[in-house]
């Protein structure tokens, strides 16, 4: 994060020491969550911190008449905007070297966002989950919290600079209604956190409203200061209080808890008592020996450390595809502390004072800072539109994670999931055959679209394909994870189930399921969501406590699973599910380019364990229409009795650790064309479920 130690106010030992504090618990939270499980709450110590420094600070220029919009955004742009061009300008030459070119593109819109001062929301809209593994893959994730903070810098100025405008600049009103404008602020903006907590997670810790409370409380402190004079004992007593809260609440909280609403409410307290504990006894803790000096010098050098280490720690597990503690340990927290403290020294400090070789560099103005936004935002376009495979390695797994299916032309997806493309749009084979089966499920069922599209040139019929990326096949549910409801998802499978009516007058005998169900059954894999029901009415059913539970989620598939198999069924027709498809642990593409094909494979026995409720649960669900439902495994296909593969006879089995490869998928012709057969004859024919 940030923060001004040199500005017109005494130093203040506590503030670098409760810097260190919060930057040091992120970083190892990050190296390995299960160290400190509540690591997180550094950042709400951050927005504390901020708060009552840039409060304190403005309402002092405002009382003298000395502030200024332009001198306080380039004071802003001066302390953040070196060391941030420079990390950024690292990661960007890091990406060309590490990541494929997909990567690259989604690391230049996130750069622009970064630009922008709007990486937050971009967030909030792309459904990144904090806490999950996915997040491992963001190089700039953990810039959200610098641009709630920049959101910060903007407004803050403006409402207090205005309400000294409407009251003439008289000082003792304009405390009094700063303090009354703080704590209106405080009330609206908690109460909208613990209430968004609850109903759009991903708002409540992504968006500057959820949050504002947080500096709105250290603005508080700093305003009440003056009145609390200096009282040595009470002092110490406070910051050792705020210190056990603050410990308390690293060690017990955890990203399960709903998070912020009330949970955030303790590294807050915290945070406010040893600021508050700082004021009354500030020059206890001015001395000390190496270990205090030390962490005094980790609070100066806090922003840095926070910028290096997430991106060093991102790219790291990029390359390898996986954590590793001691690795970890060092790039995020030796190495990154290293290039911090180096940062701060040569071209923080330097430029911020402007005491560098450079005279040019010596003078920065506010201009220069949006000279600095421009170059970012041109930098992320080159990201975007211009990425590079420089390394051998890099184009060749380019060229296996690059294995597109082209959905029939026409055949688009509406971003509400509703309305459905129409039936011609969305189906392969002759226009005047009957629509003899439909493939519904999420990107799983259209990776199967080079063999529906053989088997339409070879049958006098037509397949209807409805995929929709992230959605599975389930009626009145919910999906929910990652930080985001997925309404879209049951608006879309609503009304694929409601159109079985139609597409029987069309020769409907058949429906084929094919998702990667172990991803809707909680915390299974890595970025897996939970399932909500919703009543018939349509109003959802949360219960939010429970969505990465995975008995939970089976639950719920069970419901939507059996009524939609008793609809089909009273309308006789067949269906077929693929049971969940074999997986890897690492993207094929990428892991076969950089290691051994052994290091990429994955055991066989831990993926049949992962899905094994799963499957009883299919069993269970399809016993019930034995005339009428196929189990098919395919697990055979990649698997034997120690390893599921990456690669088998010269083809690689996926583009990435889950979705098949086009030509593995031409591969199965002969499986799928069986199960085909089956799916477009009318007479269900007392053929009981089976393994496939």
């Amino acid at each position: 994060m940030n923060l001004n130690t040199s500005d017109p106010m005494r130093y203040r030992s506590d503030i670098d020491l409760l810097r260190a504090f919060a930057v040091v618990t992120v970083v190892v939270y990050h190296i390995g969550a299960h160290l400190l499980p509540g690591g997180f709450v550094g950042v709400d110590i951050f927005f504390v911190i901020s708060g009552y420094l840039i409060t304190g600070q403005l309402e002092q220029g405002l009382e003298r008449g000395t502030f200024g919009f332009l001198d306080f955004y380039t004071r802003r742009f001066r302390r953040l905007y070196p060391a941030l061009c420079l990390v950024l300008v690292v990661t960007a030459v890091l990406g060309a070297f590490l990541l494929l070119p997909g990567a690259q593109n989604q690391l230049g819109r996130e750069m622009r966002a970064v630009a922008t001062l709007s990486v937050n929301y971009y967030f909030l809209s792309h459904e990144n989950d904090y806490f999950g593994m996915m997040a491992d893959h963001k190089p700039l994730l953990h810039m959200w919290s610098l641009s709630v903070e920049e959101q910060f810098y903007l407004l803050w100025p403006l409402l207090l600079w205005g309400t000294q405008q409407l009251l003439h600049g008289r000082n003792e009103r304009l405390r009094l209604a700063s303090d009354a404008l703080l704590w209106m602020i405080f009330g609206v903006s908690l109460s909208w956190c613990v209430y968004s907590s609850d109903h759009y997670s991903s708002q409540a810790f992504y968006g500057m409203p959820a949050r504002a409370w947080e500096f709105a409380v250290g603005g508080i402190l700093a305003l009440s200061q003056k009145r609390l004079g200096d009282r040595h004992l009470l002092g110490q007593i406070l910051r050792w209080v705020g210190l056990a809260v603050l410990l308390v609440s690293v060690v017990r909280i955890d990203g399960s808890d709903l998070f912020p609403g009330y949970v955030v409410l303790a590294p807050v307290v915290g945070a406010l008592l040893f600021l508050a504990g700082g004021h009354l006894d500030p020059l206890s803790l001015n001395s000390g020996g190496v270990w205090s000096r030390v962490m005094r010098h980790t609070g100066r050098i806090s922003y840095s450390f926070y910028l290096w280490h997430w991106v060093l720690l991102a790219m790291v597990r990029s390359w390898y595809l996986e954590r590793y503690l001691p690795r970890d340990a060092l790039i995020g927290g030796v190495l990154s502390y290293l290039l911090a403290h180096l940062t701060y020294v040569y071209v923080e400090q330097p430029l911020r004072q402007g005491k560098t070789p450079w005279s040019r560099l010596n003078d920065l103005h506010f201009r220069h800072g949006l000279y600095a936004m421009l170059i970012l935002y041109i930098l992320g376009n080159v990201e975007i539109f211009h990425p590079v495979a420089p390394t051998r390695a890099q184009q060749q797994a380019a060229r296996w994670s690059d294995d597109p299916v082209s959905m029939p032309p026409g055949c688009h997806l509406a971003s509400s999931g509703i309305p459905l493309a129409s039936v011609d749009a969305c189906s392969l084979g002759h226009p005047a055959d009957p629509v003899r089966i439909l493939v519904w499920g999420d990107s799983h069922a259209g990776r199967l679209l080079p063999v529906l599209d053989r088997y339409t040139k070879n049958h006098p019929l037509r397949v209807l394909l409805r995929s929709y990326p992230g959605c599975p096949p389930f009626i009145n549910t919910l999906p929910s994870g990652n930080g985001q409801d997925r309404p879209h998802c049951m608006a879309y499978a609503n009304a694929v189930f409601t159109q079985r009516h139609q597409l029987q007058k069309l020769g409907l005998h058949g429906v084929l399921l094919d998702a990667r169900w172990l991803l809707y059954s909680g915390p299974i894999v890595a970025g897996g969501v939970g399932l909500l029901g919703a009543s018939r009415s349509g109003n959802y059913l949360p219960d939010k406590a429970k969505l990465l539970d995975e008995s939970h989620a089976l639950n719920q598939m069970s419901v939507a699973l059996e009524e939609e198999l008793s609809g089909l069924r009273a309308q006789n027709i067949k269906v077929a599910f693929i049971l969940p498809e074999a997986e890897l642990s690492v993207p094929a593409a990428e892991c076969l380019t950089r290691f051994d094909s052994s290091v990429c494979n994955r055991s066989s026995m831990e993926f049949l364990k992962q899905r094994q409720n799963l499957v009883q649960l299919m069993q269970s669900v399809a016993s019930q229409y034995p005339s009428y439902v196929r189990l098919l495994d395919t697990t055979r296909f990649f698997c034997d009795a120690q390893w599921c593969y990456a690669r088998q006879n010269g083809m690689i089995n996926f583009s990435d650790t889950d979705h098949l490869s086009v030509v593995r998928a031409r591969s199965l012709y002969s499986f799928y064309a069986e199960i085909f057969d089956w799916l477009s004859q009318a007479d269900g024919g007392g053929d009981e479920a089976h393994g496939g």
